[in-house]
């Protein structure tokens, strides 16, 4: 909640503010700094964003989302997540797409990442998860009254703001399913390329 006093009124409006990481942006490096990236240093670093990419299906996962910061990759804008990626096309068939720069390299993962991504305990995981999430929308929702954030939600159209977390009915239930499945999928395979 960003205030500002000014002639004796009290404006407020709501702002996210995140920390900057510094680096090139996808688009701006060459396909070479990026090959040398993903076989380098970066591997392990590709591989969780891989991972992170199929369970958390992002719907803006365009070059200039990523940056290379000292040979790592990072994303730095997952506002639009968990966009549904099975898309009905004009033939009757069903094609899956993810919307992600990251499945655009041909590069082999990570075996240690993925050894230690198929140990995990998606379900431990998924509830530490949404019991953060409900903090943090507490949190959010303490720092505006019902009306200002009807006001907010209404006043602009293409930039609609709600402190409450939008997941569609069973949303959760289906992330832990696709967890565990695609945690079967990689213990039965070796040697995975993106």
């Amino acid at each position: 909640r960003f205030e500002i006093n000014w002639n004796g009124k009290t404006f407020f409006y709501p702002v996210l503010i995140s920390e900057e990481i510094e680096g090139k942006i996808f688009s701006d490096l060459s396909l070479d700094e990026l090959k040398t990236s993903i076989e380098g240093e970066g591997l392990d670093r590709w591989t969780w964003l891989l991972l992170g990419s199929i369970l958390t299906r992002p719907g803006d996962g365009r070059p200039v989302n990523y940056i290379m910061n000292n040979k790592l990759p990072y994303c730095v804008d997952n506002d639009a997540a968990f966009v549904e990626p099975v898309i009905e096309n004009w033939q009757w068939k069903k094609s899956v797409h993810f919307h992600t720069i990251l499945f655009c390299f041909d590069a082999f993962l990570s075996s240690s990442v993925i050894d230690h991504f198929c140990s995990l305990d998606a379900f431990e995981i998924l509830s530490a998860w949404s019991k953060n999430l409900l903090t943090i929308e507490v949190m959010y929702s303490s720092l505006f009254s019902v009306e200002e954030e009807k006001r907010f939600y209404n006043q602009d159209a293409n930039n609609r703001f709600r402190t409450s977390l939008l997941f569609k009915e069973g949303a959760l239930t289906l992330l832990y399913l696709q967890f565990i499945h695609l945690q079967d999928k990689l213990k039965e395979k070796k040697n995975l390329t993106s």
